[in-house]
């Protein structure tokens, strides 16, 4: 069966606004009173996600990037909500250590018809394997 996983929306939120529960080792469920800003990136976003073994413990490595034109908070912690074409969700962060580290790349290009959008690349390292919300 040939599946498509596409990214088709990326939110954001403060981590001091984020509860969630963990329903399963790969589901969470969030608290309704989690405010979301959507952010408007230049479609397809590349997300790649990294399994390994290391002293024999999963290690899920996660890179999100993205372009847009949308000012997002630079020195605030950040948890993402990724969307994907299936209808799922998956969690970028929880709130807690280890947090997602954020990239962000301002390009002023000589000619104008070049990219001038923002870059933004979100790299997130954890035991485990990234949840889905539920």
């Amino acid at each position: 069966m040939n599946v498509t996983k596409l990214v088709s929306s990326i939110d954001y939120a403060l981590d001091t606004d984020v509860s969630l529960i963990r329903v399963s080792a790969s589901e969470v469920r969030l608290t309704s009173d989690v405010i979301w800003t959507h952010v408007s990136a230049k479609p397809f976003p590349n997300l790649i996600i990294t399994d390994k073994i290391e002293a024999k413990n999963k290690i899920c490595t996660v890179e999100l990037t993205f372009l847009t034109c949308q000012s997002i908070p630079r020195h605030r912690r950040i948890v993402w909500k990724v969307g994907l074409t299936n209808g799922r969700y998956m969690l970028i962060g929880n709130g807690n250590r280890p947090y997602p580290i954020h990239k962000f790349t301002e390009t002023m290009p000589d000619t104008p018809t070049d990219n001038q959008l923002l870059q933004v690349k979100v790299t997130y390292s954890m035991a485990g394997i990234l949840p889905y919300i539920r």
